[in-house]
């Protein structure tokens, strides 16, 4: 039989075959082969092919897996769902051989399929093979009771027919024994197994294997697990065939299982089809996309490449580098940058790109400039080139895109623009000549110092500039720079074109070409004439300043920015009887009294870092190895930036003043002293009287008596206040520890405050109560003083809090309010004497600012620490820690003041 002839039989010529595939070129290739035999309609998908069917009902339909609106399987189904169009033959067209699962899962009701691309040969004896037997299928639906030689005859014609498929097949009974097998079964196999024979069982081959390599006993192939009752997966279905001769093929395996009425298996069919060298075109088209990756990867400019949608498909380690980032294959489209901008800076869509311009517009692109942005902020300029990839058939399948880093490029253009409007703005000249001094090139600096313009100076000997006296410079200055040596800051005199002699500091330095050879040289010349003068003036005003810092009063001395000394005046000098290299830096506190020196330098230090100015008083020793007392200050100096450059600083001696100050305490220790009875009898006579107009019924005379006592109470806490803080002072600060409940002291501080009406409510949030030893009247002073302050800065507030907790071996007592709050700068001082915040809201609270100084005192006195901590606006929190294993330090040795700043917390505890 001619194998490219259909087979012969009542289809040949008169069968009428539909396809229906959306690929034009391959319907057109497919009706050109099979027209020659059969009537062939065309249509682009499965919609028009079932209106198509239902006007003519085809003998056979070829149809693709993939089409628009209805696709090859929909198709199927359809027709199989249909009782007129259920026995028509289907043969599926696979576009590769990956949907080849997609049929094995999808489409069983196919009669058959093809994997293209396919041979002429194999498509018309497909064909031939499909029509025959359902040629055959009708014949046996019309005979019911067809006699024993037409049933051999047709048997005959089937096992012809089953020898000319072109596909090696074989028949396997229940048991997987072999009953029949075609002649390129045998081809395949290289070998003819016995027909029955229980030892050819499932497949005839000599050898089996995975395709990975591994042996495949021949119980575990496709056709016996088919047997088996398994569903053969179009991917389970693949493996390695050997031959006696030792020659492998790949092969994939379709078994197919004939069941008997009751759906027991009764045999199996296996199609066997070589796809041996689509496998070795698929690996060397693996091998050739590994080799094109590798190359890729290996180059070191930055390249990725997309599917048709833009997909990013791979990208080398240099993109990478480029990109700054991992960019997302199959997620990440047109562009492995993170951000691209337009060289005007305005933001680039990826959609906008270069690579989706190509692959949209299929052309290529060459040279276009953007700027990417990397995720951590920095940006390259680079420029793209990308190209859209085609397959055979001329249709856009990817794109591959290069992008050439070109910042460098970009920068040194900038430098080069930048240095030319850098020279041409310059006030300075600058000037080019070659090796024998002619002029190649002229500033506008150089038109305003020397007064040539470049077309007078261009093409003339730089002698021109240089006086008469002075012309054996140029040669000497040519000969240096000839052996590559540079003039760096050489001052001279060179003359104007009106004959002006000027002062001027020239800088030479030799021109190299690109080969390296020296070819000329460029000048800077700064005309220095004004800065000579100014230098000048500088000095008589340094000798000056010199003059009237020696001779003034007070020490003066003066630090960089961080507070290292470099300079004193003699004054100085005179006192401490040091030298500059004994004083310089901080050498200073070799001469402030040992127990000062923490104190004073923590300040200082404080001061410079904020740049605040710094003022404190201590006492200095002199040569004669006694000390006097200096009030200290400290002022930052300013450049035109507002950075500060230096601090000027000046010790003035107060000790005759301190000895006034502690004679003035004297005094108010004695008055407030003699001040106390005085003070305590009118307040016997003002509430004795207060008594009888009450009971006389003078209620409004009363009532002036009893704002006049509060009046005396106020008076009285001064008059304590100023005792205390002259005790404090003198040293005469008496503490008496006792032992005593600390929560008990609290209650009771607390329920002495409330008697008096107000608005506010003190909350206790205390921890279980502790025995302290210490002053208990002293604590409780500390405790009222904390109270009444929080309750005068909060005007607008309801509560204040009163909060313990234990911290270790400490007690740490706080009182919390929630009104004005402390200004940063000022915390570190809330504790000094006398220290009260000044500003228009705070002008109504009254106070001599010594309750905090005098309560700091006495916390101090007692081995504890107290502190601050407040925020502006929102509130102040003022706590003290006190010991809970010794006894009270009279001595005051062991305590502290410090501040801070927090969320919560309040302002001015001025006493």
């Amino acid at each position: 039989m001619d194998h490219e002839a259909p087979l012969r039989g009542g289809h040949t010529n008169g069968a009428r075959i539909l396809i229906a595939d959306a690929d034009a070129a391959a319907c057109n290739s497919m009706k050109r082969l099979l027209g020659q035999h059969y009537a062939v309609e065309a249509v682009s998908d499965g919609n028009a092919a079932l209106l198509a069917i239902e006007e003519h009902q085809p003998d056979l339909v070829l149809t693709a897996t993939i089409m628009p609106q209805l696709d090859g399987f929909g198709l199927l189904r359809a027709l199989r769902a249909n009782p007129a169009t259920q026995t028509i033959p289907v043969v599926m067209l696979s576009a590769r051989g990956s949907e080849e699962a997609d049929i094995q899962g999808g489409a069983r009701s196919a009669d058959d399929y093809l994997v293209k691309p396919f041979s002429a040969h194999e498509l018309r004896a497909r064909v031939g093979a499909r029509l025959e037997i359902a040629r055959l299928r009708r014949q046996v639906a019309i005979q019911q009771q067809p006699t024993y030689d037409a049933l051999w005859d047709r048997e005959k014609h089937y096992r012809t027919l089953f020898q000319l498929i072109p596909t090696a097949m074989y028949v396997c009974d229940a048991t997987g024994v072999i009953q029949e097998f075609n002649r390129r079964a045998v081809e395949l196999w290289g070998r003819e197994p016995e027909r029955g024979n229980p030892r050819e069982r499932f497949c005839g081959a000599f050898k089996l294997f995975y395709p990975d390599g591994r042996p495949m006993p021949h119980e575990k192939c496709p056709m016996a697990r088919a047997l088996q009752g398994e569903e053969i997966g179009a991917n389970d279905a693949e493996m390695l065939v050997e031959r006696p001769d030792g020659l492998r093929r790949s092969i994939k395996a379709l078994p197919q299982v004939v069941r008997n009425e009751r759906g027991e298996i009764i045999e199996a069919l296996n199609c066997l089809y070589d796809v041996t060298e689509r496998k070795q075109a698929e690996e060397a088209l693996r091998e050739g996309e590994q080799r094109f990756r590798e190359m890729i990867d290996a180059l070191p400019v930055a390249i990725y490449t997309t599917d048709a949608e833009g997909r990013l498909t791979h990208f080398n380690p240099a993109a990478v580098a480029f990109s700054g980032r991992v960019p997302g294959l199959g997620t990440d489209r047109w562009c492995v940058t993170w951000k691209l901008y337009y060289p005007d800076g305005t933001l680039m869509p990826h959609s906008e790109c270069p690579m989706a311009i190509a692959l949209k517009e299929g052309r290529v692109i060459e040279g276009v400039e953007a700027v990417a942005e990397r995720p951590d902020g920095t940006r390259v300029w680079f420029t793209h080139y990308p190209t859209p990839l085609r397959n055979s058939k001329g249709r856009i399948v990817g794109g591959i895109n290069m992008l050439f880093d070109i910042t460098e490029r970009k920068r040194a253009e900038e430098t080069r623009a930048r240095l030319a409007a850098i020279v041409e703005s310059s006030d300075d000249a600058i000037v080019s000549k070659d090796l024998n001094g002619i002029i190649m090139t002229w500033n506008k600096g150089a038109e305003r110092i020397f007064g040539y313009t470049a077309e007078e100076a261009v093409g003339k000997s730089v002698t021109i500039l240089i006086p008469p006296e002075r012309h054996d410079e140029e040669p000497e200055i040519l000969r240096r720079i000839r052996r590559g040596e540079s003039i760096e800051h050489y001052e001279t005199v060179r003359r104007h074109k009106d004959g002006t002699l000027l002062d001027i500091s020239l800088t030479v330095s030799p021109i190299v070409d690109g080969r390296g050879k020296i070819v000329g040289a460029s000048k800077i010349a700064r005309d220095v004439t004004e800065r000579k003068r100014v230098e000048e003036n500088i000095r008589d005003s340094e000798e000056k300043f010199r003059n009237l810092a020696d001779n003034m009063s007070q020490f003066a001395w003066m630090t960089d920015a961080t507070g290292w000394i470099f300079w004193y005046n003699q004054r100085w000098y005179d006192y401490t009887g040091t030298t500059l290299e004994e004083m310089q830096g901080w050498g200073w506190q070799k001469a402030l009294r040992p127990d000062h020196v923490e104190r004073v330098v923590e300040k200082i230090r404080r001061c410079f870092e904020a740049g605040e100015i710094w003022e404190d008083t201590f006492p200095l020793r002199g040569k004669d190895g006694e000390y006097r007392w200096f009030l200290s200050r400290a002022v930052p100096i300013h450049n035109e930036d507002g950075r500060i450059m230096r601090w000027f600083g000046t010790n003035t001696d107060i000790t005759e003043q301190r000895e006034l100050e502690r004679q003035k305490d004297a005094f108010i220790g004695i008055a407030s002293h003699e001040l106390k009875t005085p003070i305590t009898g009118i307040k016997g006579y003002a509430q004795l009287l207060e008594r009888r107009f009450r009971t006389a019924g003078d209620v409004q005379a009363a009532e002036m008596l009893r704002k006049m006592d509060g009046q005396i109470d106020r008076l009285t806490g001064l008059v304590e206040d100023l005792l205390d803080g002259t005790r404090v002072e003198s040293g005469n600060l008496s503490i008496r520890p006792t032992s005593f409940d600390l929560n008990g002291l609290i209650d009771e501080i607390i329920e002495e405050i409330q008697r008096t009406p107000q608005q506010h409510t003190i909350v206790r949030d205390l921890a279980a109560s502790v025995t302290l030893v210490a002053d208990r009247d002293r604590i409780g002073q500390v405790l009222t003083n904390l109270l009444t302050n929080a309750i005068k800065y909060s005007p607008q507030a309801d509560r204040v809090i009163v909060r313990t907790a234990r911290d270790g071996e400490n007690i740490v007592i706080s009182v919390q309010d929630f009104g004005i709050g402390i200004p940063a700068g000022m915390q570190p001082y809330v504790f000094e004497r006398f220290f009260r915040v000044e500003g228009e809201d705070r002008a109504s609270y009254s106070g001599l600012g010594l309750g905090l100084y005098i309560a700091a005192e006495l916390v101090k006195r007692h081995g504890g620490t107290i502190w601050v901590e407040s925020e502006e606006g929102k509130g102040a929190t003022v706590s003290f820690s006190l010991p809970l294993d010794r006894a009270a330090d009279t001595a005051g040795s062991r305590g502290s003041t410090r501040s801070g700043t927090a969320q919560e917390t309040d302002p001015h505890r001025r006493g």
